[in-house]
């Protein structure tokens, strides 16, 4: 006889993994990495662009309720890419233009919706709303926009990290080019083996903003998957507890299941937000614990 329950925990649900986009931070940023078990079903979210070869790749998810399409999600993406010194110099200021006219906009619209539904109120119970909200649609094209640029900046990270390692490698062959003594060139090809450029670790994009926009995006019903800096500020925020049926759940093997650890809470404590906010239903975050 099939113990209740078990039908559950055969059906694996939606899992996204937060924050990074792209794929892990280059070496030395994320020292707990090393350590991640493999969790096959655990996705990455595609933040929309044209993908290479039209596909979305093999262990993305795109969700469907992007308000941007492929091309205009790809447009935008080289946009930002294009962007100079001097365009973010005055990128604050534009940004407060821009949010100042946005209200003035919603305010006027949501003025006519207003009057609108006044004048109209029982045609307005009867016909079902099939397009989102002005504000909803707004905060949408936004939220995409950010994980657009977010991606840009694990991009250009991956990037520095590999001129780094360039850089390494270049360095130690201009030492063993010097013909320096054996004794004197073996530190030296050590200290070669080690990144040229250590990489702060403030290039490393934001987490909480890129949690608030997949958020936007991703159903309540799906799970997270935390890794980087954001898994070990949730270890210290959230109540964790053992969950090996969630490692069963993603496909990981069983000595990587038993490590498994989850939580349930809110959108606005996961981000350590003082008071509710936002979505009030719960999530569960999944990660795997401290040794």
């Amino acid at each position: 006889m099939a113990l209740p329950g078990r039908e559950i925990f055969m059906t694996a649900p939606l899992c996204i993994r937060l924050p990074l986009l792209r794929g892990p931070l280059p070496e030395g940023l994320d020292q707990a990495a090393a350590g991640m078990p493999e969790a096959p079903g655990a996705l990455r979210l595609w933040p929309g662009h044209r993908p290479p070869g039209g596909e979305v790749p093999a262990g993305w998810h795109a969700p469907d309720g992007y308000p941007f399409s492929r091309a205009e999600a790809a447009a935008l993406l080289a946009a930002f890419a294009g962007l100079t010194a001097r365009d973010l110099e005055g990128a604050r200021d534009a940004a407060d233009r821009a949010q100042q006219e946005r209200r003035a906009r919603e305010l006027s619209e949501l003025a006519d919706l207003a009057a609108f539904a006044e004048s109209s109120e029982a045609e307005k119970g009867s016909r079902p709303q099939t397009e989102p909200s002005v504000p909803a649609r707004i905060a949408a094209e936004q939220a995409q926009k950010l994980l657009l640029w977010l991606w840009l900046q694990e991009e250009r990270l991956a990037e520095l990290a590999s001129l780094a390692a360039g850089c390494a490698r270049g360095f130690g062959r201009l030492a063993r080019g010097f013909g320096e003594e054996e004794a004197d060139a073996a530190p030296r090809e050590d200290a070669a083996a080690e990144p040229a450029l250590a990489l702060h670790p403030g290039l490393v994009p934001p987490w909480r903003p890129a949690v608030a926009s997949a958020a936007v995006f991703v159903s309540a019903e799906a799970v997270f998957f935390v890794e980087g800096p954001m898994r070990e500020e949730l270890l210290d925020s959230l109540d964790f507890h053992p969950a090996p049926e969630w490692g069963e759940r993603l496909g990981c093997a069983p000595e990587d299941a038993g490590r498994m650890v989850a939580a349930e809470a809110p959108l606005w404590r996961a981000l350590g937000r003082q008071r509710p906010e936002g979505p009030a239903e719960l999530r569960v975050w999944i990660t795997w614990g401290r040794p």
